[in-house]
């Protein structure tokens, strides 16, 4: 385990999902000092012991958390592979577009992150550009449903996808 990595990692995402509460919570469950957190939030300290570093993992991963050596699954590179595929740019998948050959991908993310990372609906719409987690769940719906109806249009890019990202 890359100590730095990790430690950077858990900052990232403790800042993009966490605030005051969440964050003490988190600490005590995890029985790490919470001063230590806070010092590597405001960057006073990046380095935290491997022992806090597995504890805070094992209290973060039902949250959603992806260690640094799981990342090669994570969501930023289905992201990135299905952006690939789908030759629909990151940035708009990612941001407020609405084209169709756009939703599409975020689709094919939705099913690929359920087969693979399954982030909640709640991470992975932060992920996508700050959707909610009804829109996810939408999203979801709607893919099952293409692929039920063998969607001729869906199933352009599906096989390819599975294929790459090694899905059942």
């Amino acid at each position: 385990m890359n100590i730095l990595n990790e430690s950077q990692s858990i900052i990232e995402f403790l800042r993009k999902n966490s605030d005051i509460l969440k964050i003490n919570g988190i600490a005590k469950r995890a029985e790490v000092p919470s001063s230590r957190i806070w010092n590597m939030l405001s960057n006073r300290q990046i380095n935290l012991c491997i022992k806090d570093v597995a504890k805070l993992i094992s209290v973060l991963s039902p949250l959603g958390y992806i260690p640094v050596d799981e990342k090669n699954g994570g969501i930023n590179r289905i992201i990135k592979k299905v952006s690939e595929i789908t030759k629909v740019p990151v940035s708009k998948i990612t941001n407020c577009a609405q084209d169709r050959e756009v939703i599409r991908a975020r689709e094919y993310i939705v099913l690929v992150n359920e087969k693979i990372t399954k982030l909640s609906s709640t991470l992975l719409g932060k992920e996508l550009g700050g959707r909610d987690h009804a829109t996810i769940l939408s999203n979801k719906k709607r893919a099952n449903g293409y692929l039920e109806a063998k969607d001729k249009y869906f199933l352009e890019f599906w096989p390819e996808i599975k294929r790459q990202l090694q899905i059942n």
